[in-house]
């Protein structure tokens, strides 16, 4: 199997370091049965990574980059028309025997206890998998070292918001290559974390030391303030060795001072209190810091550029000298703030930096002020600048059918497609989700449409629309079975309606839930065929995992013709295991329409700052097709 150090590299940039181990022995590559999973290895990749050659490794690319196609079609159903031929009393007894033989199993439909999934009822229905080879493959080559310090640190630089694989990612490139980094001179302060863990080193701020105590309770590099994390904190404490935290409590003390702490005392003070029972010698310094903290409290004050949204009083003169001192990403959210205002929307959307978000209805406004314009016109300016020394004489190519967003974080990403991306479908569209069993724990999944004329799902199965097929409920994905899909054809009848594509949790599983998110044009004449999903065919194939009850997957709009576009963003609005339409989402429906409409797109400002968009990939220098990019595509384009 890949060492930790290839597994990173492979995550990153979908290659293999080329090493000086190259293995010139003849080995199966089995690129044959690769193809068929959507996976290509070259012949120098295998040499330079024998991993490769092995089942563990092939089943890990398959998941990771690939797809199974027989694992993607178990659905209850496992073709569309079987659905549509099925009368309702079949249809009906089919489900209830479903469910019959899992509940009595285990006398709750939430529990997530393992079940005989050998008892359990799954309709015996037609399934031929299509022939032909994929239209789409992930190659994976090999990237020579000095290529990965090189991209790597081009993250490091970036400045931008990084997700917590990506953070690891990197942590065991620096650790492997044995890369030169400054701590205080990343600008990432989570990665900083990463570093001064894997160094054995303490920060020189009381912020930092905090994030780095909370990152050694919780594994995250996110300082945020809840009764979840103080309660992990508590139950650290008493589950370690008595004495671990203070140990480090006093390093920082005496490399900084007890002022220091004191300093962000009171801003942070539940969760510094929370690590005060870890020994009477902490807590006697915990007493002694607060009764500093009121003297040497810190006291931080709200930025220009963080009241341009609000504060009419800001010249435009004060905010360009500000604008070059953050980062393009930061330009790039404030200008899609102002952007969004001056579309005057009924509601507006907040996305918080736990993965959720909220919406709420709002008046009418008047749009921007003229210093607000001009301070847009200003970031605009700014962003076009600093790609152009970047992109400017290059060409580019981005398919027709895809509208890139303008990347504001790492995190605010889908796969490899930044938020509010989108993608153009036929008239016919198809959206699906695999999954599986944990190992110590069964997994119900239930994927669900929702808008203001349509709720499609399991609770709302049994009132078949023509618009919308849905294959089935899945409450059991046995792995040694294949997992579980359920998937939804969108018929060319779908016209007029804005809708979420959902996905709850029903099951109480206490760990995430890794599945795989799929979605493309439907084939020609796909009702009549035996099967749900064609991934030689689709447009993209997601990993994702859901920690909560229920995410947002994207958005569908279909317009007066029936012609569909899918909208990327992965968010939580509600807290329910069951999907529902009500005032909440009718809000956050808006809130999002308005803000894919408004937000910058990537393919107006590569042509603005001098880049050529060209129609196909051989004229292309940057390949910007869906299968191409990588977690630093972007990244590159702009650091």
């Amino acid at each position: 199997m890949f060492s930790d150090y290839e597994q990173a590299v492979l995550t990153l940039f979908r290659a293999v370091p080329s090493g000086d181990r190259a293995d010139d022995s003849v080995g199966a590559i089995r690129n044959a049965e690769n193809v068929e999973h959507g996976i290509f290895i070259t012949e120098r990749a295998a040499k330079a990574c024998p991993a490769l050659r092995e089942r563990d490794s092939q089943l890990f690319l398959w998941d990771k980059f690939g797809y199974d196609m027989l694992a993607m079609n178990r659905g209850f159903y496992q073709n569309f028309h079987e659905v549509q031929e099925a009368s309702d009393e079949k249809w009906l007894i089919d489900q209830l025997l479903h469910y019959l033989t899992v509940y009595l199993q285990n006398g709750d439909m939430t529990n997530d206890a393992k079940v005989d999934s050998s008892v359990v009822f799954v309709p015996a229905t037609k399934l031929q998998i299509p022939e032909g080879d994929p239209i789409r493959l992930t190659v994976i080559d090999v990237i020579a070292q000095d290529e990965i310090v090189k991209r790597t640190q081009s993250m490091i630089d970036s400045g931008m918001a990084l997700s917590q694989k990506v953070l690891q990612c990197i942590a065991i490139i620096i650790k492997e290559t044995g890369m030169d980094v400054e701590i205080k001179d990343v600008p990432n302060k989570e990665l900083r974390i990463y570093l001064y863990d894997m160094l054995g080193k303490v920060p020189p701020t009381a912020q930092e030391f905090l994030r780095l105590l909370i990152f050694k309770v919780t594994g995250s590099t996110l300082l945020i303030k809840s009764q979840d994390v103080i309660a992990l904190i508590r139950g650290k404490i008493q589950s370690s060795k008595p004495g671990l935290y203070t140990a480090l409590f006093h390093r920082f003390v005496e490399e900084n001072s007890v002022e220091a702490l004191a300093a962000e005392f009171l801003r942070y003070k539940k969760l510094w209190l929370a690590f005060k029972k870890d020994s009477t010698e902490l807590a006697h310094l915990m007493n002694r810091v607060r009764k500093l903290a009121d003297k040497h409290k810190y006291v931080k004050k709200t930025g220009i550029l963080e009241r341009i949204t609000w504060d009419d009083t800001i010249e435009p003169a004060e905010a360009a000298k500000e604008i070059p001192k953050v980062t393009i990403y930061k330009r790039i959210s404030l200008a899609n703030s102002l952007l969004y205002r001056a579309q005057q929307p009924k509601a507006f959307m907040y996305l918080i930096r736990n993965g959720k978000a909220y919406a709420k209805a709002t008046a009418s406004e008047a749009g921007l002020t003229v210093g607000q314009q001009q301070i847009l016109n200003l970031l605009l300016a700014s962003i076009v600048e600093v790609i152009r020394a970047k992109v400017e004489g290059k060409r580019f190519f981005i398919p027709t059918e895809v509208e890139y967003a303008m990347p504001v974080s790492e995190k605010r990403f889908i796969g490899g497609v930044p938020f509010c991306s989108s993608l153009k479908l036929s008239k016919n569209g198809v959206l699906g989700i695999h999954w599986e069993n944990l190992p110590d724990a069964r997994v119900d999944l239930d994927f669900h449409y929702v808008s203001q004329h349509y709720h499609v799902g399991w609770n709302t199965q049994f009132d078949r629309k023509k618009e919308i097929i849905f294959s089935g409920d899945m409450t059991d994905a046995p792995p040694e079975k294949g997992g579980a899909t359920e998937a939804f054809f969108l018929s060319e009848k779908l016209v007029n309606d804005w809708a979420a594509v959902m996905l709850n949790r029903y099951t109480y599983n206490s760990k995430p839930v890794p599945y795989k998110f799929v979605l493309g044009e439907a084939d020609t004449n796909q009702l009549s065929n035996d099967y749900l999903l064609n991934c030689h065919t689709m447009a993209i194939s997601i990993n994702n995992k859901i920690e909560r009850e229920e995410d947002f997957l994207g958005f569908v709009h279909a317009d007066a013709r029936g012609k569909k576009t899918f909208y990327f963003m992965t968010t939580g609005f509600g807290s329910g295991i069951v999907a529902r339409y009500g005032k909440e989402e009718h809000i956050a429906l808006k809130a999002v329409r308005a803000t894919v409409g408004s937000c910058l797109k990537l393919r107006a400002v590569l042509a603005q700052a001098g880049g050529i968009l060209v129609d196909s990939v051989a004229e292309a220098d940057v390949d910007l097709s869906l299968d191409k990019v990588t977690k630093d595509t972007f990244v590159n384009l702009f650091a």
